[in-house]
């Protein structure tokens, strides 16, 4: 995978998944936050699969139609989802395959997370999320590249 990773020097791309990113919209949340915000000052360009802004825009519309946000709240989050300057890369035919690749190896029925992966994969990337159950899974079946903030183990959230 990817030397930087291995070799303790600063990445100049990192994926991150919907997760992490929807966490910019939790109330009292500042982790994810001062973690974008140090990554700009960094110059490390954020990217995703473009299937992240359709996982943001569900997330949101859940959140209205929990009534956790108003409709107005909900419009207002997804404008500040799109300001968040992530980097959005098409879905190509090679990712595709490489995340039928990657949900088989998770035992996986969808490949959303496995966009991710393969991505972070493809870029020689680390993968950053909120996903516990993601990161430790995958981990698991071999992507030590896969960053869970909060976690310890060089996670910098401040």
């Amino acid at each position: 995978m990817s030397e930087t990773a291995s070799s303790g020097t600063q990445p100049s791309v990192l994926v991150v998944d919907a997760n992490l990113m929807i966490g910019m919209l939790l109330p009292g949340n500042s982790a994810v936050p001062t973690w974008l915000e140090n990554r700009r000052r960094e110059n490390i360009r954020i990217v995703a699969p473009d299937l992240w802004i359709a996982e943001a825009a569900s997330a949101v519309r859940k959140m209205v139609f929990a009534r956790q946000l108003t409709h107005s709240e909900g419009i207002e989050a997804l404008e500040a989802l799109f300001a968040l300057g992530v980097e959005t890369l098409p879905l190509t035919i090679e990712l595709c395959r490489d995340a039928l690749q990657w949900a088989a190896r998770l035992t996986q029925i969808r490949i959303y997370d496995s966009l991710y992966l393969a991505l972070a994969e493809q870029l020689g990337a680390e993968l950053w999320t909120v996903d516990a159950r993601l990161a430790h899974r995958a981990r698991q079946v071999g992507a030590p590249w896969v960053r869970l903030l909060g976690e310890a183990e060089g996670a910098e959230a401040s």
